[in-house]
């Protein structure tokens, strides 16, 4: 779907069912692995992935624990003013805080709720904070091609 933004999924797991929706819905112009923590370190790979399918801006979707939540941030702060910036996929990220399946993660109680907040924006961001609040975090996972629709 060319000028649709491209879509960066924090791991392998949930890449092949959002390709596969992605080719029907076509509500993005291409689905990205970004491959956990090795995302932090791409840089400019994804203008040129935006160039190639002739994408718009770029989405990120990851776990919603303070690492997957590290990982975009850290992405957008290498970039700075030299490349695309990554911004949340806020309707999946809203999905997931209202359906994700919830796992225990007491580290989460460390994590500095600031994060939530620079990510996400203030409403999600202070959902997200209570859950990291709650020593518990979401995996993206919980969201797959089922949930996605048509």
């Amino acid at each position: 779907a060319p000028g649709r933004p491209v879509w960066v999924v924090e791991n392998h797991n949930s890449f092949w069912s959002f390709g596969e929706w992605t080719q029907t819905a076509k509500r993005y112009s291409a689905v990205v692995s970004g491959a956990g923590e090795a995302f932090r370190s791409t840089g400019k790979a994804l203008d040129q992935v935006l160039q190639e399918v002739s994408g718009i801006g770029a989405e990120y979707l990851g776990d919603l624990d303070p690492k997957g939540v590290g990982i975009p941030l850290d992405f957008n702060r290498g970039v700075a003013g030299e490349g695309t910036r990554v911004h949340p996929a806020l309707e999946h990220y809203k999905w997931l805080l209202t359906n994700g399946i919830r796992r225990e993660k007491p580290e989460c109680r460390d994590a500095v709720e600031s994060r939530a907040h620079a990510w996400l924006g203030p409403e999600l961001g202070e959902a997200l904070a209570e859950l990291w609040k709650q020593g518990q975090w979401m995996p993206q996972e919980a969201l797959g091609f089922e949930q996605l629709g048509p």
